[in-house]
């Protein structure tokens, strides 16, 4: 924390009176006049305005020991504002050099006793070296160390060679296939050496296919169907037209009025 918005304070309050620790807007405005650059002394300054520390120390005077008023605003203003340990012994401090609680002295007395608190001890060197446990290396397994683990390979029975037929046979020795002869379709003619007799196929009779039927009937039947349609055209045809013919003579001829 920079000390220069303190003495400013200082001097605020040496110009202004005490009256100016009732009024946070007024200091805040008068701080940001004169140190407007130290935004963040002047925060902690006001908020601690704010928490009545200023007030509290003129309204104690000395039924209260001051250590021990200090220590009870700076504990309070840290819990309520979230400031540091540090941030808030400096507003405080500030506050009480400022009102002549305070003497320079007795503040930097205090910031070397914090400052040298602050900073860690050096850790005790030890009078014996402590004794390092070795660690113990668990060996890496490798492929000669997992060899034996490996169960003890079984060698193979020897197999009996498989016999193969050859690839090559004559087709005179492989047997025809036989196949069922079927009522619908003519089984094909296999063919047969020439020493083997040949059946004798004239014994049975061909069977007469229905398509010829149907086409010798289907025949017959339009050429009748023709005939009688000619017959109807030959003789109706004239009788038509003397019917017509006749119709005419009897109706009288229409003139049209005149």
């Amino acid at each position: 924390m920079n000390n220069v918005p303190r003495q400013t304070l200082r001097q605020i309050i040496a110009k202004y009176g005490q009256d100016v620790c009732s009024d946070a807007r007024r200091c805040e405005g008068l701080l940001k006049d004169l140190c407007g650059e130290y935004r963040r002394e002047i925060n902690v300054l006001v908020n601690a305005l704010e928490e009545r520390v200023p007030l509290d120390l003129l309204a104690a005077g000395n039924s209260i020991p001051r250590e021990l008023l200090l220590g009870k605003l700076t504990r309070r203003i840290e819990d309520n504002l979230g400031l540091t340990p540090e941030a808030a012994l400096w507003a405080v401090d500030s506050w009480a050099l400022a009102l002549g609680i305070l003497t320079d002295a007795e503040v930097s007395e205090k910031e070397k006793k914090q400052k040298s608190s602050a900073q860690p001890n050096p850790p005790a060197k030890p009078t014996q070296p402590i004794p390092q446990i070795p660690k113990i290396q668990t060996p890496t397994p490798t492929r000669q160390t997992q060899a034996p683990q490996r169960p003890p390979q079984t060698l193979p029975r020897p197999q009996s060679p498989k016999v193969y037929p050859p690839v090559n046979q004559p087709a005179q020795n492989l047997p025809a296939p036989t196949r069922k002869p079927s009522s619908k379709t003519a089984s094909p003619t296999v063919s047969q050496p020439q020493n083997s007799p040949q059946p004798n196929t004239s014994a049975t009779p061909d069977p007469v296919p229905k398509k010829g039927c149907r086409r010798f009937f289907g025949c017959l039947f339009v050429i009748i169907l023709l005939a009688l349609i000619g017959t109807i055209l030959f003789f109706g045809v004239p009788y038509a037209i003397e019917v017509m013919r006749e119709t005419q003579q009897s109706e009288p001829p229409r003139f049209p009025p005149q």
